[in-house]
């Protein structure tokens, strides 16, 4: 309620440009952050999701994109730019652009194993696997012999220093069509609300909020949910119904992380990560979680306090049963097989997830 009410929320389909892709089109043609997008290629845009689909409808060459500037509309000429993303089985990718005069190093997670080889956004790539590469077709060529996951990138930083990367995705790798690219990511645009429309915003929220909590913890406990998350981290191999990070990219609204737990220290790592951007972030990631960890609790397995309303429910309803006024007590020592399967389930992946919090990090 204090979020909507006095520092502002998010203001329905609104949004504007939270960040830019080095040498995409956007920075290139002078989009800057903190701009709200409002057209693109001569349609209204309502959301962010329609941004996307304009895009990915669109054909290479010059479109105009319409933004909200200091209270005054836009019209900034883009060129688009095309990219193919290079897609392993660890869940992450690498954008690779061609704007027109170069092919570009586009985003990748900042703790990923791009980064990790020391491979730079909005650096020049000059070879793929040894071989000169001058178009995406040609990346996509020398990408072709890197089927097993390892392949190395030589790229040129802006200064002229060169440098080779050899990067491990995973058992193995691919390489996407090529595709129109503007290179922004989104930020939602806030507005504080009245009273009233707060406090029906708050109610909506945790609602949802709420149901999507329900949902999660479904997905967490099934048995074969659990098993491919174990069996990917220990093989290094991502789940295949995992999402990859999100880049400075269109293609992945802001806020989209892997699919997979988190452990506290990614929980710090996203509070630090939305603290840097604005406080209204935090806080609504903090509700979120607290009405999360609220709805976990209550699964009705020992040693959660679900469990223990289960427990004393059936105690309450042995006494009905009988009709006596003596206090019925149930042997919950027979439920103790259960909670150390419960504990030792939320142990394994626990470890695990920290276990990936700390070597691939964490990114919303």
């Amino acid at each position: 309620f204090i979020q909507f009410a006095f520092i502002g929320g998010p203001d329905g389909g609104r949004w504007q440009v939270g960040e830019l892709t080095q040498g995409g089109a956007a920075q290139q043609a002078g989009v800057r952050t903190g701009d709200e997008v409002v057209g693109f290629n001569g349609s209204e845009i309502s959301s962010f999701d329609e941004f996307r689909t304009q895009v990915s409808a669109a054909d290479a060459g010059e479109v105009d994109f319409e933004v909200v500037r200091d209270g005054q509309r836009v019209v900034i000429p883009i060129d688009l730019s095309t990219r193919v993303k290079i897609i392993g089985t660890v869940g992450e990718d690498i954008d690779v652009l061609d704007n027109g005069d170069q092919i570009l190093v586009g985003g990748s997670p900042a703790n990923g194993a791009a980064a990790t080889a020391g491979l730079i956004e909005g650096s020049t790539l000059v070879q793929v696997n040894g071989v000169d590469v001058n178009s995406l077709e040609q990346v996509k060529s020398a990408m072709a012999d890197s089927a097993d996951g390892e392949f190395t990138l030589t790229t040129q930083s802006p200064d002229g220093v060169s440098s080779t990367a050899t990067i491990d995705l995973g058992s193995e790798v691919a390489t996407t069509q090529p595709t129109a690219f503007v290179g922004v990511g989104q930020q939602a645009v806030l507005e504080t609300q009245s009273v009233p429309a707060a406090a029906w915003s708050t109610v909506t929220t945790f609602s949802r909020t709420a149901q999507a909590s329900i949902v999660g913890v479904g997905k967490f406990f099934w048995p074969p949910n659990i098993y491919a998350f174990v069996s990917s981290t220990i093989t290094g191999d991502a789940p295949e119904d995992s999402t990859t990070t999100a880049t400075a990219a269109e293609d992945t609204p802001a806020g989209a992380s892997a699919n997979r737990p988190i452990s506290i220290i990614g929980v710090a790592m996203l509070g630090r990560d939305l603290s840097s951007e604005n406080i209204s972030n935090l806080i609504q990631f903090l509700a979120l979680l607290n009405i999360f960890i609220g709805i976990f609790n209550l699964i009705p397995l020992l040693p959660f306090d679900g469990g223990h309303v289960v427990i004393a429910l059936y105690e309450r309803f042995q006494e009905k049963r009988k009709r006596t006024d003596q206090r019925y007590l149930a042997d919950v020592s027979r439920m103790a097989p259960v909670a150390y399967v419960v504990i030792s389930v939320l142990a394994v992946v626990g470890i695990l997830a920290m276990f990936l919090d700390i070597t691939k990090g964490v990114s919303m």
